[in-house]
Protein backbone atom coordinates (compact mmCIF):
# COMPACT_ATOMS: atom_id res chain seq x y z
CA UNK A 1 0.00 0.00 0.00
CA UNK A 2 2.57 2.14 0.88
CA UNK A 3 4.34 1.61 -2.41
CA UNK A 4 1.48 2.78 -4.27
CA UNK A 5 1.34 5.70 -2.22
CA UNK A 6 4.61 6.57 -2.95
CA UNK A 7 3.33 6.86 -6.18
CA UNK A 8 0.30 8.63 -5.64
CA UNK A 9 0.02 12.76 -6.03
CA UNK A 10 0.43 14.51 -2.81
CA UNK A 11 -3.20 16.03 -2.48
CA UNK A 12 -4.16 12.59 -3.33
CA UNK A 13 -2.25 11.13 -0.03
CA UNK A 14 -3.17 14.33 2.38
CA UNK A 15 -7.00 13.19 1.17
CA UNK A 16 -6.32 9.53 1.89
CA UNK A 17 -4.76 10.70 5.44
CA UNK A 18 -7.64 12.98 6.05
CA UNK A 19 -10.31 10.24 4.79
CA UNK A 20 -9.06 7.45 6.53
CA UNK A 21 -8.03 9.00 9.87
CA UNK A 22 -11.35 10.45 10.25
CA UNK A 23 -12.96 7.10 9.09
CA UNK A 24 -11.20 5.22 11.71
CA UNK A 25 -12.22 8.14 14.56
CA UNK A 26 -15.41 8.32 13.36
CA UNK A 27 -15.84 4.15 13.58
CA UNK A 28 -14.18 4.45 17.20
CA UNK A 29 -17.00 7.06 18.22
CA UNK A 30 -19.66 5.80 16.57
CA UNK A 31 -19.34 2.29 18.97
CA UNK A 32 -17.49 3.60 21.64
CA UNK A 33 -20.85 5.96 22.04
CA UNK A 34 -23.05 3.62 20.47
CA UNK A 35 -24.43 6.42 18.74
CA UNK A 36 -26.18 4.58 15.88
CA UNK A 37 -28.07 2.65 19.28
CA UNK A 38 -27.98 -1.17 19.37
CA UNK A 39 -27.91 -1.68 15.40
CA UNK A 40 -25.71 -4.43 14.40
CA UNK A 41 -23.62 -1.77 12.55
CA UNK A 42 -23.11 -0.34 15.89
CA UNK A 43 -22.21 -3.59 17.54
CA UNK A 44 -19.26 -4.19 15.15
CA UNK A 45 -18.04 -0.89 15.17
CA UNK A 46 -17.54 -1.36 19.34
CA UNK A 47 -14.87 -4.34 18.44
CA UNK A 48 -11.46 -3.47 17.67
CA UNK A 49 -10.77 -4.68 13.85
CA UNK A 50 -12.81 -2.25 12.26
CA UNK A 51 -11.01 0.67 13.41
CA UNK A 52 -7.92 -0.59 14.96
CA UNK A 53 -6.31 -1.70 11.34
CA UNK A 54 -3.61 -0.76 9.03
CA UNK A 55 -5.98 1.50 6.93
CA UNK A 56 -7.59 3.45 9.77
CA UNK A 57 -4.79 3.64 12.62
CA UNK A 58 -1.35 3.11 10.69
CA UNK A 59 -1.79 4.05 7.16
CA UNK A 60 -2.73 8.07 8.15
CA UNK A 61 0.52 8.17 10.27
CA UNK A 62 2.82 6.42 7.72
CA UNK A 63 1.58 8.60 5.14
CA UNK A 64 1.87 11.73 7.22
CA UNK A 65 5.22 10.71 8.01
CA UNK A 66 6.44 10.31 4.34
CA UNK A 67 5.01 13.51 3.59
CA UNK A 68 6.80 15.59 6.10
CA UNK A 69 9.97 13.72 5.08
CA UNK A 70 9.39 14.22 1.32
CA UNK A 71 8.16 18.05 1.33
CA UNK A 72 10.85 18.59 4.36
CA UNK A 73 7.69 19.97 5.98
CA UNK A 74 10.38 19.48 9.26
CA UNK A 75 12.62 22.75 7.96
CA UNK A 76 9.51 24.91 8.31
CA UNK A 77 9.47 24.14 11.99
CA UNK A 78 12.08 25.22 14.72
CA UNK A 79 12.27 22.61 17.74
CA UNK A 80 10.83 24.95 19.78
CA UNK A 81 7.84 25.36 18.03
CA UNK A 82 8.04 21.25 17.19
CA UNK A 83 8.19 21.02 20.97
CA UNK A 84 5.68 23.36 21.99
CA UNK A 85 3.23 21.52 19.12
CA UNK A 86 4.15 18.07 20.12
CA UNK A 87 3.18 19.48 24.04
CA UNK A 88 0.22 20.75 23.17
CA UNK A 89 -1.21 17.66 21.54
CA UNK A 90 0.33 15.57 24.80
CA UNK A 91 -2.39 18.34 26.49
CA UNK A 92 -5.11 17.50 24.16
CA UNK A 93 -4.70 13.87 24.03
CA UNK A 94 -4.89 13.41 27.75
CA UNK A 95 -7.43 15.68 27.93
CA UNK A 96 -9.74 13.58 24.98
CA UNK A 97 -8.89 10.25 26.80
CA UNK A 98 -9.78 11.86 30.04
CA UNK A 99 -13.09 12.64 28.50
CA UNK A 100 -13.13 9.08 26.89
CA UNK A 101 -13.02 7.42 30.20
CA UNK A 102 -15.31 9.00 31.87
CA UNK A 103 -17.89 9.52 28.77
CA UNK A 104 -17.52 6.17 27.45
CA UNK A 105 -17.99 2.48 29.01
CA UNK A 106 -15.35 0.90 31.35
CA UNK A 107 -14.67 -1.79 29.22
CA UNK A 108 -14.57 0.41 25.88
CA UNK A 109 -11.11 1.41 25.19
CA UNK A 110 -10.44 4.70 22.15
CA UNK A 111 -7.50 4.32 20.84
CA UNK A 112 -8.22 6.46 17.60
CA UNK A 113 -8.09 9.94 19.39
CA UNK A 114 -8.58 13.10 17.15
CA UNK A 115 -5.94 14.57 19.04
CA UNK A 116 -3.27 12.49 17.72
CA UNK A 117 -3.87 14.08 14.02
CA UNK A 118 -1.52 16.90 16.00
CA UNK A 119 0.60 14.87 18.45
CA UNK A 120 1.82 12.24 15.96
CA UNK A 121 3.43 14.84 13.77
CA UNK A 122 4.62 16.91 16.17
CA UNK A 123 6.97 13.93 17.73
CA UNK A 124 7.48 12.74 14.39
CA UNK A 125 8.85 16.63 12.96
CA UNK A 126 10.60 16.95 16.49
CA UNK A 127 12.81 13.73 16.04
CA UNK A 128 13.93 15.21 12.83
CA UNK A 129 14.94 18.59 14.20
CA UNK A 130 16.98 16.39 16.90
CA UNK A 131 19.06 15.69 13.94
CA UNK A 132 20.65 12.32 16.21
CA UNK A 133 22.69 10.23 14.87
CA UNK A 134 21.00 7.41 14.03
CA UNK A 135 20.89 4.92 10.98
CA UNK A 136 17.61 5.40 8.91
CA UNK A 137 17.48 1.97 7.73
CA UNK A 138 18.04 0.55 10.87
CA UNK A 139 14.99 2.52 12.89
CA UNK A 140 13.00 1.63 9.70
CA UNK A 141 14.00 -2.14 10.88
CA UNK A 142 12.97 -2.30 13.81
CA UNK A 143 9.75 -0.23 13.37
CA UNK A 144 8.94 -3.13 10.90
CA UNK A 145 9.58 -5.41 13.43
CA UNK A 146 7.75 -3.85 16.09
CA UNK A 147 4.82 -3.28 13.79
CA UNK A 148 4.37 -6.64 12.16
CA UNK A 149 5.38 -8.75 15.62
CA UNK A 150 3.56 -6.98 18.04
CA UNK A 151 0.32 -8.46 18.03
CA UNK A 152 1.50 -11.61 18.37
CA UNK A 153 2.76 -10.22 21.76
CA UNK A 154 -0.17 -8.83 22.97
CA UNK A 155 -2.26 -12.10 21.95
CA UNK A 156 0.36 -14.08 23.48
CA UNK A 157 0.34 -11.97 26.81
CA UNK A 158 -3.19 -12.23 26.99
CA UNK A 159 -3.76 -15.63 26.59
CA UNK A 160 -0.80 -16.79 29.01
CA UNK A 161 -1.49 -13.69 31.22
CA UNK A 162 -3.86 -11.74 33.21
CA UNK A 163 -2.65 -8.10 32.64
CA UNK A 164 -3.77 -4.74 33.21
CA UNK A 165 -3.82 -2.42 29.91
CA UNK A 166 -1.15 -0.54 31.26
CA UNK A 167 1.39 -3.44 31.96
CA UNK A 168 0.29 -5.07 28.86
CA UNK A 169 1.11 -2.01 26.74
CA UNK A 170 5.02 -2.15 28.70
CA UNK A 171 5.30 -5.48 28.24
CA UNK A 172 4.15 -5.61 24.84
CA UNK A 173 6.63 -2.62 23.85
CA UNK A 174 9.62 -4.18 25.54
CA UNK A 175 9.08 -8.22 23.92
CA UNK A 176 8.52 -6.56 20.61
CA UNK A 177 11.14 -4.80 20.98
CA UNK A 178 13.57 -7.85 21.73
CA UNK A 179 12.00 -9.76 19.52
CA UNK A 180 12.39 -6.96 16.88
CA UNK A 181 15.99 -7.01 17.55
CA UNK A 182 15.87 -11.40 16.73
CA UNK A 183 14.45 -10.38 13.72
CA UNK A 184 16.79 -7.62 12.58
CA UNK A 185 19.50 -10.44 13.29
CA UNK A 186 17.83 -13.48 11.19
CA UNK A 187 17.38 -10.86 8.43
CA UNK A 188 21.03 -9.44 8.15
CA UNK A 189 22.00 -13.53 7.77
CA UNK A 190 19.12 -14.77 5.19
CA UNK A 191 17.91 -11.11 3.62
CA UNK A 192 14.69 -11.29 3.37
CA UNK A 193 12.73 -11.28 6.52
CA UNK A 194 12.69 -7.07 6.98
Amino acid sequence: MMLAAAKASTKVLVAAVIVTFLGGVFIQYIGSYQLLGSTNISKIFSLSWPHRNFLFFSFPFFCAGYLINKHKIHNRFTTRTALTMAGFGAVLMFAESYLNFIGTAAAAGVDNLVSLALICPAIFILFMKLNLPTDSRELARYSTGIYLVHVLIISLLQKTFEIPPTALTAWTAIAATALAAVLIRLDRKLGFLL
